[in-house]
């Protein structure tokens, strides 16, 4: 097994583990099972730098419902800037969006669509 700072390159686990029980946690730099933990985690449960899962919870986050500490993309999408299809952050853009600066159904900040001008050269 290749490991860095002695840290699988890549873990993948799911299920119950026979002995204890207990879900069988996947811990790597990528990590793929039903509960994840990595630099890169895809699973159900996913915690990480890059978080792939139902509930996503990362730096940045796709699911389900994601909770994120920069970027949130999701049905339910938390964090600083979240997309879909009820973002709820500082930057929302979605179905419903709730916070500062929001582009949904109803309202369209000046800011957001200066900043998508500008990404998309529009």
């Amino acid at each position: 097994m290749f490991c860095i700072a002695g840290i699988p390159l890549v873990h993948v686990a799911f299920g119950v583990d026979p002995a204890t029980k207990r879900m069988r946690v996947a811990k790597g730099i990528i990590a793929v099972g039903t509960s994840v933990i990595g630099v890169i985690a895809v699973g159900a449960f996913a915690r990480g730098g890059l978080a792939l899962g139902g509930l996503a919870l990362g730096l940045v986050a796709i699911g389900g419902l994601s909770i994120a500490f920069f970027v949130a993309f999701g049905g339910m999408a938390l964090g600083p800037i979240a997309l879909g299809g009820c973002a709820v952050g500082y930057y929302a853009i979605g179905g419903l969006g709730v916070g500062v600066h929001v582009l949904d159904g109803v309202r369209q900040s000046p800011v957001i669509l200066g900043f998508l001008r500008d990404l998309f050269g529009r």
